[in-house]
Protein backbone atom coordinates (compact mmCIF):
# COMPACT_ATOMS: atom_id res chain seq x y z
CA UNK A 1 0.00 0.00 0.00
CA UNK A 2 1.09 3.66 -0.87
CA UNK A 3 1.37 6.32 1.53
CA UNK A 4 1.43 8.89 -0.90
CA UNK A 5 -2.00 11.51 -1.23
CA UNK A 6 -4.38 11.62 -3.83
CA UNK A 7 -5.13 15.09 -4.61
CA UNK A 8 -9.23 14.79 -5.69
CA UNK A 9 -9.74 18.89 -7.52
CA UNK A 10 -12.49 20.04 -9.49
CA UNK A 11 -14.77 23.19 -9.59
CA UNK A 12 -16.93 24.07 -7.23
CA UNK A 13 -20.21 22.12 -6.79
CA UNK A 14 -18.90 19.29 -8.57
CA UNK A 15 -19.03 16.02 -6.31
CA UNK A 16 -15.39 16.41 -5.16
CA UNK A 17 -15.59 16.36 -1.66
CA UNK A 18 -18.29 13.02 -1.95
CA UNK A 19 -15.40 11.69 -4.57
CA UNK A 20 -12.84 12.70 -1.30
CA UNK A 21 -14.77 10.55 1.17
CA UNK A 22 -15.65 7.74 -0.75
CA UNK A 23 -11.96 7.08 -1.51
CA UNK A 24 -11.26 7.77 2.39
CA UNK A 25 -13.87 4.72 2.78
CA UNK A 26 -11.30 2.04 3.26
CA UNK A 27 -9.53 1.99 6.94
CA UNK A 28 -6.23 3.62 6.85
CA UNK A 29 -7.83 6.01 4.17
CA UNK A 30 -8.21 10.07 5.92
CA UNK A 31 -9.81 12.71 4.24
CA UNK A 32 -8.41 15.96 4.65
CA UNK A 33 -11.07 19.11 3.56
CA UNK A 34 -9.70 21.68 0.95
CA UNK A 35 -6.11 20.69 1.78
CA UNK A 36 -4.94 24.41 0.77
CA UNK A 37 -7.00 26.81 2.48
CA UNK A 38 -5.78 28.29 5.12
CA UNK A 39 -8.47 26.84 7.96
CA UNK A 40 -6.49 23.08 7.44
CA UNK A 41 -4.51 22.69 10.30
CA UNK A 42 -0.80 23.27 10.04
CA UNK A 43 0.99 20.18 9.47
CA UNK A 44 -1.47 18.82 6.95
CA UNK A 45 -0.49 20.97 4.01
CA UNK A 46 2.66 21.83 3.92
CA UNK A 47 2.53 24.62 1.56
CA UNK A 48 1.16 26.43 4.56
CA UNK A 49 -1.85 28.85 2.23
CA UNK A 50 -2.49 31.52 4.18
CA UNK A 51 -4.95 33.15 2.13
CA UNK A 52 -7.67 32.18 -0.30
CA UNK A 53 -7.08 31.74 -4.36
CA UNK A 54 -3.99 31.56 -3.69
CA UNK A 55 -1.55 32.24 -6.74
CA UNK A 56 1.34 30.37 -7.57
CA UNK A 57 3.84 32.06 -9.74
CA UNK A 58 7.33 31.32 -10.81
CA UNK A 59 7.91 34.58 -8.31
CA UNK A 60 6.34 32.64 -5.05
CA UNK A 61 6.63 29.21 -6.01
CA UNK A 62 9.68 28.24 -3.80
CA UNK A 63 7.52 29.11 -0.26
CA UNK A 64 4.72 26.06 -1.90
CA UNK A 65 6.74 23.92 -4.74
CA UNK A 66 7.80 21.80 -1.56
CA UNK A 67 3.89 20.58 -0.45
CA UNK A 68 2.55 20.32 -3.87
CA UNK A 69 3.59 17.28 -6.21
CA UNK A 70 3.81 17.49 -10.05
CA UNK A 71 1.20 15.06 -12.03
CA UNK A 72 2.88 13.42 -15.20
CA UNK A 73 -0.87 14.16 -17.48
CA UNK A 74 -0.30 17.88 -16.42
CA UNK A 75 3.65 18.00 -16.96
CA UNK A 76 3.38 16.12 -20.42
CA UNK A 77 0.41 18.14 -21.81
CA UNK A 78 2.28 21.80 -20.36
CA UNK A 79 5.38 20.40 -21.57
CA UNK A 80 3.40 20.18 -25.36
CA UNK A 81 3.35 24.30 -25.05
CA UNK A 82 7.43 24.69 -23.97
CA UNK A 83 9.47 22.52 -22.24
CA UNK A 84 10.66 24.86 -20.69
CA UNK A 85 7.47 25.52 -18.46
CA UNK A 86 8.34 22.36 -16.81
CA UNK A 87 12.11 23.37 -16.64
CA UNK A 88 12.74 20.13 -17.93
CA UNK A 89 16.40 21.08 -18.92
CA UNK A 90 16.94 22.33 -15.48
CA UNK A 91 15.30 19.00 -13.95
CA UNK A 92 17.29 16.72 -16.20
CA UNK A 93 20.88 18.48 -15.49
CA UNK A 94 19.99 18.13 -11.96
CA UNK A 95 18.71 14.17 -12.11
CA UNK A 96 15.34 15.54 -10.98
CA UNK A 97 13.12 14.89 -13.80
CA UNK A 98 10.54 12.73 -11.61
CA UNK A 99 7.42 12.76 -10.02
CA UNK A 100 7.24 11.94 -6.65
CA UNK A 101 10.68 9.83 -7.12
CA UNK A 102 9.53 7.87 -10.22
CA UNK A 103 11.87 8.90 -13.09
CA UNK A 104 9.65 10.27 -15.84
CA UNK A 105 11.62 9.12 -18.74
CA UNK A 106 13.28 11.61 -21.75
CA UNK A 107 11.85 14.80 -22.59
CA UNK A 108 11.10 13.24 -25.81
CA UNK A 109 9.17 10.37 -24.22
CA UNK A 110 7.35 13.07 -22.53
CA UNK A 111 6.07 15.31 -25.32
CA UNK A 112 4.85 11.73 -27.20
CA UNK A 113 2.70 10.99 -24.31
CA UNK A 114 1.27 14.44 -23.92
CA UNK A 115 0.69 14.60 -27.50
CA UNK A 116 -1.49 11.55 -26.96
CA UNK A 117 -3.07 12.81 -23.90
CA UNK A 118 -4.06 15.77 -25.69
CA UNK A 119 -5.21 14.07 -29.00
CA UNK A 120 -7.16 11.69 -26.48
CA UNK A 121 -8.50 14.58 -24.85
CA UNK A 122 -9.61 16.60 -27.68
CA UNK A 123 -11.13 13.16 -29.76
CA UNK A 124 -13.72 12.79 -26.24
CA UNK A 125 -14.46 16.72 -26.71
CA UNK A 126 -15.72 16.54 -30.36
CA UNK A 127 -17.58 13.09 -29.45
CA UNK A 128 -19.68 14.56 -26.94
CA UNK A 129 -19.89 17.89 -28.35
CA UNK A 130 -21.24 16.11 -31.44
CA UNK A 131 -23.63 13.38 -29.59
CA UNK A 132 -24.83 16.53 -27.67
CA UNK A 133 -25.81 18.17 -31.21
CA UNK A 134 -27.20 14.93 -32.52
CA UNK A 135 -29.70 14.88 -29.50
CA UNK A 136 -30.86 17.98 -28.89
CA UNK A 137 -34.53 19.15 -29.58
CA UNK A 138 -35.66 22.30 -31.36
CA UNK A 139 -36.46 25.24 -28.87
CA UNK A 140 -39.81 26.59 -30.01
Amino acid sequence: MSDKPILVTGAHRSGTTWVGKMLALPPGVAYVHEPFSPRTPKGLSPAGFEHYFTVVTSENEGRYRAGLHDDYHYEALVALVDPKHIRAEQRIKAGKFSINGVEMGSIRTVLENGRKLADYRASITVAAIQKAIATRTAVK
